[in-house]
């Protein structure tokens, strides 16, 4: 019986996806063949970075080889069963890629699970019943063996729990929930499958010491998976570190958890500290987050900053005690601050998330936070600050207290956060932050508001000094630096979106990746003379236009000018996927639509601003323009 389990776009992450690698860990245990696919890190560099998620999905969409080539992937390992992993960001993806691997491979069975397929979200339940037979909720590994192993069997699959299906109505429905795993008790990750030298540090992977959270935030929807926070034992988690040292041989490691630090954890946390310092195994790890604990003591901070910890994100969302706890917060003021200095008296680089425009924040509520940033700008290394967004979860647990106009999600008022406010509360913030960048250098910011884009699109000569600050900061052992430094002049000439504009420069100094792409661009050139090839590429253009009907002769010539102009001005980028387009049109291997769709779509503003000039990459001689 063979499994194949995928992720599809858009999910970005710094590490191996860890829900793929405790599948497979569980399938492989009982038995099954398992094969796992991150397709989100094939397609992530620069295309995620620079159009986000949205961008990113409309773009798969509308270009079928993409997702026609991933369901290939999946069907060359002739699955019996296919699985896919759904996120908020990739639900549509998943979607275009389960229906032609169904084209391609008919009758093949297809599950779907995920943290946002819950009966309280049952229109995503619903979506995803559309083109998988079945969708698995809550915790995967028992359920998905249990499902395989029924598939196997011929058995009923109405008789096992956590199940979602269709009716012969076409209703959802759904089998019952079971009892939660003793999560002791699942079998290890197998990252095996994953191409690790597509990640910042190949050595690094992740790891999860508990499961669930103790809180009850009223916006956060991680609530509906119905988990109460459930730790691992300290020997447990510890076995499982010398495991992935000996199989993976990892320097660095990072917790997933919700929330790591907690009363339900810090017994297990205080064992586990106490066997990696004993046992000499102390690296570098972070905490991807946690609530801010009131129990917590210096000394036990102490020790776990001596047994690797460097980096931790907290859910502090605001420093008004008030908004805490109109948010479902147990903690309060005095507790994060508390927190804040305790990890930076450790020398721990503590991070934040936080929240303006609340529905309920004040003025006053605000100013708490604004004035805490003000008066402590060094403790913290990292904020990411975005304004409320009320989702399902916050109007089935606050009904009524936001009010919608319009078809789009920021468009909402309350009697405390309207439009004007939150505007004018996200402007004093960006001030106050990057007040803060500007006196401490370790110290950075970012905001997934769209003010942002338009707040840092004004900026000019600051904005090129980060990027040049932040450029001499990247670590690059093997020069790469250097081979691309005419990358970082277009990013510096065009970017005014500073966190998008490193995430490039990141990523072109990832050398396995770039390698990868100079080589395959380097094949695609030598097909050809290019300027042969382009004007093959022309010629072909204006037969295509000449064949149009109802085009004038006037407007024929006007649409192979501005084609040509889109060609010449194209500064194609080695990780951006319209250069395969460009570049198989030119070579007359390529469907001639899809260049124009391209051109038609992006050009030439998204072909000149957002791609990097190939010629000069690789030492070939500069286009001359063309003329129609």
């Amino acid at each position: 019986m063979k499994v194949t389990l995928a992720l599809a776009p858009v999910w970005q992450s710094v590490t191996p996806h860890l829900a793929l690698a405790f599948l497979k860990g569980s399938l492989q245990h009982a038995g099954y063949e398992c094969t796992t696919i991150d397709f989100s890190i094939q397609f992530r560099p620069f295309m995620v970075s620079v159009m986000g998620d949205k961008g990113a999905e409309e773009y798969i969409s509308s270009h079928p080889r993409l997702y026609q080539g991933w369901a290939k992937q999946i069907t060359d390992t002739k699955p019996d069963i296919v699985g896919f992993s759904i996120l908020g960001s990739n639900l549509a993806n998943s979607g275009l890629i389960a229906r032609e691997v169904r084209r391609q491979l008919p009758g093949v069975m297809i599950v779907a699970g995920g943290p946002s397929m819950t009966r309280e979200n049952l229109g995503a339940v619903q979506e995803v019943l559309t083109f998988a037979d079945y969708v698995i909720e809550g915790e995967g590994e028992q359920a998905l063996t249990d499902f395989v192993h029924c598939y196997e069997q011929k058995g009923d699959f109405a008789q096992l729990k956590q199940l979602w299906m269709n009716d012969a109505g076409g209703k959802a429905i759904y089998t019952g929930h079971t009892n939660l795993q003793d999560i002791d008790a699942i079998p290890y990750p197998d990252f095996t499958d994953f191409d690790r030298s597509a990640f910042p540090n190949p050595r690094k992977l992740p790891m999860l010491f508990s499961r669930g959270c103790i809180l009850n935030c009223n916006y956060c929807e991680n609530k509906w998976n119905h988990l109460t926070q459930r730790s691992r034992s300290g020997r447990n988690v510890f076995d499982e570190l010398k495991h992935i040292v000996k199989t993976y041989d990892i320097n660095e490691y990072m917790f997933n958890d919700d929330s790591l630090i907690s009363s339900k954890t810090m017994r297990q946390l205080d064992e586990y500290a106490d066997l990696v310092l004993a046992e000499g195994l102390a690296m570098p790890w972070n905490v991807y987050g946690t609530r801010v604990e009131r129990l917590l003591t210096q000394p036990f901070v102490n020790k776990l900053r001596r047994s690797g910890l460097n980096r931790l994100s907290l859910g502090i969302e605001s420093f008004s005690s008030r908004v805490q706890k109109e948010m479902g917060k147990s903690s309060r003021y005095d507790d994060a601050d508390k927190m804040v200095r305790m990890l930076a008296g450790e020398g721990v680089a503590a991070e934040t998330w936080i929240i303006y425009g609340y529905p309920t924040e004040t003025d006053a509520d605000f100013d708490e936070t604004l004035q805490w940033f003000v008066q402590n700008p060094g403790l913290l290394r990292h904020v990411t600050a975005n304004s409320f967004g009320p989702n399902v979860k916050y109007m089935t647990d606050r009904p009524g207290m936001v009010t919608f106009y319009g078809d789009r999600p920021g468009l909402w008022t309350s009697a405390e956060s309207t439009m004007a406010k939150r505007k004018e509360r996200f402007l004093a913030l960006m001030d106050v932050l990057e007040q803060t960048r500007r006196t401490h250098r370790d110290f950075t910011f970012h905001c997934g508001d769209p003010l942002y884009v338009k707040y840092f699109n004004s900026w000019t000569a600051r904005d090129k000094k980060f990027l040049l600050d932040s450029w001499e900061r990247i670590e690059d052992p093997a020069g790469y630096k250097a081979r691309h430094s005419s990358l970082f002049t277009r990013v510096l000439d065009t970017f005014g979106r500073r966190d998008k504009a490193v995430d490039m420069l990141q990523a072109a100094v990832v050398p396995t990746f770039a390698e990868k792409q100079e080589k395959k661009a380097k094949t695609v050139l030598q097909i050809g003379d290019l300027n042969t090839m382009k004007s093959d590429l022309y010629a072909r253009i204006d037969t295509y236009l000449k064949g149009l009907p109802g085009i004038t002769p006037d407007q024929q010539q006007q649409r192979l000018h501005d084609y040509i102009t889109a060609i010449e001005n194209v500064k194609v980028h080695l990780m951006d996927n319209i250069t395969e387009d460009i570049f198989f049109a030119l070579s007359g291997q390529g469907p001639l639509h899809l260049v124009l769709q391209d051109l038609d779509t992006h050009a030439p503003e998204y072909l000149a601003q957002r791609t990097l000039e190939f010629a000069a990459e690789f030492d070939i001689p500069q286009w001359s323009p063309a003329t129609a």
